[in-house]
């Protein structure tokens, strides 16, 4: 399953979970401003994922979160500040 192939504006409903990965357990990966991985926590499900995304999220170290599939690993989406909660440099 993919949200979106192409780059995109993002999901439209800040601070709510997926409802299509609400249900499915996976892996927060977080990563610093240098792209190297920092902390990576398995999650059971939506509520908790918001949980921990927002915990993470006010880590200033951590500058984006991945979730992943907990069993393969492979990349869902990414979650990261919106621009008033501070600066994303994606160069």
């Amino acid at each position: 399953m993919f949200i979106h192939a192409e780059a995109c504006d993002g999901y439209g409903e800040p601070h709510r979970y997926p409802e299509g990965f609400a249900h499915r357990r996976q892996l927060l990966r977080a990563y610093d401003h240098d792209r190297r991985i920092i902390e990576g926590l398995p999650i059971k499900d939506g509520a908790q994922a918001l949980r921990v995304l927002s915990w993470m999220l006010s880590r200033p170290e951590i500058d984006f979160v991945h979730s992943r599939n907990l069993e393969w690993g492979c990349y869902m989406f990414t979650v990261q500040r919106t621009p008033h909660e501070g600066p994303q440099d994606r160069s």
